[in-house]
């Protein structure tokens, strides 16, 4: 990923708009705000929520790169970027 002052990196990724027949959106969570089992503040994470299916899954992320926290985007395809303040986000992909 990139860093402050390098060339900038954005990954464009499809992915299915529904998991197990429902909508989800990808929350990007500084440590602070990673509370949940198995994780121990120490990482960020990525946060997954399929409502319909009442199902919220984390998984740890390690970058230099501080994430910009509670950047979200709904499921289908969607843009990892490094934004304005040099930190990672996510958006639906245009």
């Amino acid at each position: 990923m990139a860093t402050s002052g390098a060339d900038s990196v954005n990954i464009t990724a499809d992915h299915p708009r529904t998991v197990a027949n429902s909508q989800y959106t990808v929350t990007l969570l500084n440590k602070s705000a990673c509370n949940a089992p198995l994780l121990d503040n120490s990482n960020d994470c990525i946060q997954l929520i399929a409502g319909g299916a009442d199902t919220e899954v984390y998984v740890p992320v390690a970058t230099d790169t501080p994430l910009e926290n509670e950047s979200s985007a709904s499921g289908g395809s969607l843009e990892i970027y490094v934004n304005g303040d040099d930190k990672i986000a996510v958006r639906r992909a245009s």
